[in-house]
């Protein structure tokens, strides 16, 4: 499965820290994310519309806007993208909920590693599940379905038809 990571922070020292407490955290599994850096809220989500994230790590307080703010644009896009804020403050602690963060992390996040590496195994858990799958058997063959593109099941007389979020019926 591809990976891909974006930091959106504007302090280069904090950037290192998160990216190589990232790094490690990847590495003991093996895998190498793809990371792209931002220091505008604004630009990382005009990049999430032609290729969205699979996780965000987004500061709170950035320079000329807040990370809080974008997040909250982000959830309203309905991207699959798994935010995890990254804050020297836990005044938007309780807010952050609201666009169902898989973390929130206080910096420096050297000092809390913890935190992060529980953010990062709970958002790999959920973009896991996202991506999970059913065999099906059809009459035009076999077919694997994503189970979080099924919107619901209709079961009559032993045979049973899926809908599908793009509007198809199987």
């Amino acid at each position: 499965m591809k990976m891909r990571i974006a930091f959106v922070e504007d302090c280069g020292d904090e950037l290192h820290e998160t990216v190589a407490a990232v790094d490690e955290f990847f590495g003991k599994l093996n895998m190498t994310p793809e990371k792209q850096t931002f220091v505008s809220a604004q630009k990382f989500l005009e990049a999430c519309h032609s290729d969205p994230f699979d996780i965000v790590f987004m500061d709170i307080y950035l320079e000329k806007e807040s990370g809080m703010e974008a997040a909250k644009e982000l959830s309203i896009l309905n991207l699959p993208t798994e935010i995890i804020f990254v804050s020297s403050s836990t005044d938007f602690l309780l807010e952050g909920y609201s666009v169902h963060p898989a973390g929130y992390v206080l910096k420096p996040t050297e000092e809390h590693k913890g935190l992060l590496n529980d953010a990062l195994k709970y958002a790999l858990q959920k973009l896991t599940a996202a991506h999970k799958t059913i065999a099906l058997s059809l009459p035009d063959g076999p077919a694997d379905v994503v189970y979080s593109d099924i919107l619901w099941i209709e079961s009559y007389m032993r045979s049973v038809t899926l809908y599908l979020k793009n509007g198809d019926k199987l």
